[in-house]
């Protein structure tokens, strides 16, 4: 079980459950086990995508012959691999016998695609910064593209055990704060950790430090625009140097501090105290180092 996974269970176990016959053969764990399948579709679903991201714009222009084929068999192994993770995904959605929580978790993996289609891209198909970009369209898509799955999920967990649309609610809250919380922290890792991410690594030109100091400096859109809008024509250390001179990434920092802090006060808010509680509190917490 991985992360995501993990947190649906730990919100599972902190809201507790309204149909104890449910629980019967789990009242130890305190999670019915459609909220222990609906944990495991969770992590099918994330993999399946990030998986389907792996896929290469393939071009003759940029790969000889031998390796355009070998790029053209992992492409298929990519998408065959993804799509049959999804389609267990679906089986294991059909099996909870809730049409509510099909939907919700449905509607997340269209989610998945429509974050593709917003802003524009290379020839590669690399996401790149226009003139109009903001930390609105910066919310929209990592919304779509890391939020949804995990609020609906933390949602779908609640409906399961029986909780009011309110309680819902503050599952759907908590999931899309983390989310978002986890993904500023992501973007930050180019400009914290360099051991990792030594400079003139790629950089996702439309992560949240890249956009908030585009918000006050656009050089670098015609930096970018000069490199004819394509990320193999860009040098990353220039632009990690760019960024780093400004206040983009302390910024980013505080961005992080608060959608964890939001995430952070759902718990704290709604659930009682309990070794579930803490452990989301501790991994919200990991998430506020900066």
């Amino acid at each position: 079980m991985q992360t995501r996974g993990l947190i649906v269970l730990l919100i599972s176990k902190a809201a507790g459950h309204l149909n104890p016959e449910e629980l019967e053969q789990d009242q130890p764990a305190g999670v019915s086990l459609s909220q222990r399948s609906l944990a495991e579709i969770t992590e099918m679903i994330h993999t399946a995508h990030l998986i389907h991201k792996g896929v290469v714009n393939l071009s003759p222009t940029v790969f000889d012959g031998t390796t355009l084929q070998d790029m053209e068999f992992g492409n298929k192994i990519a998408i065959l691999s993804g799509d049959y993770l999804l389609a267990n995904a679906c089986t294991g959605l059909a099996t909870l016998r809730n049409t509510k929580v099909v939907e919700l978790i449905s509607t997340a993996i269209s989610d998945f695609m429509e974050a593709e289609f917003i802003g524009d891209r290379d020839n590669q198909g690399n996401p790149i910064p226009n003139e109009t970009i903001t930390m609105q369209d910066w919310n929209e898509k990592n919304f779509l593209a890391a939020g949804s799955l995990m609020a609906k999920s933390c949602q779908a967990t609640l409906l399961l055990a029986g909780h009011s649309e309110a309680m819902q609610k503050k599952g759907f809250e908590f999931g899309k704060e983390i989310a978002l919380a986890w993904q500023v922290y992501s973007d930050l890792q180019p400009f914290t950790d360099l051991y990792r991410h030594p400079p003139g690594t790629a950089i996702d030109l439309t992560s949240a430090p890249v956009i908030l100091h585009l918000l006050h400096d656009h050089s670098l859109l015609d930096y970018v625009a000069a490199a004819g809008n394509s990320m193999e024509n860009c040098d990353f250390k220039k632009i990690h140097q760019v960024i780093m001179s400004g206040n983009a990434v302390e910024e980013a920092k505080q961005l992080c501090q608060f959608h964890a802090q939001a995430a952070l006060n759902v718990v704290q808010d709604t659930f009682e105290p309990s070794d579930a509680c803490t452990a989301l509190e501790n991994i919200i917490n990991a998430l506020k180092i900066y």
